[in-house]
């Protein structure tokens, strides 16, 4: 399998509606076909799980609070297999 193209998604602050435009995003992709797996730069735990309903597969929290370098790069290496696109949010 190809490596999947990859989207890093920022803003410059908190509460500016992101998450949202960005979810529209995702089922978007996902109703042409597109398998989109997201991991999250951070530790909500509750975007996660969104994201995970909402592509149906594991989102991973890559934050520098709860992993060790080496383990983000590892899990972030891991995450890149079965899908199409790759999202960092």
């Amino acid at each position: 399998m190809n490596a999947p193209k990859r989207l890093v998604v920022a803003s410059t602050q908190s509460g500016v509606g992101l998450s949202t435009i960005f979810k529209g995003i995702i089922v978007s992709l996902r109703e042409t076909g597109v398998s989109v797996k997201v991991d999250i730069i951070g530790d909500s735990l509750i975007k996660a799980i969104h994201y995970r309903r909402i592509t149906g597969k594991i989102s991973q929290n890559l934050s520098p609070k709860l992993l060790s370098s080496k383990q983000i790069l590892d899990s972030y290496k891991s995450s890149l297999n079965n899908c199409e696109l790759h999202c960092l949010l």
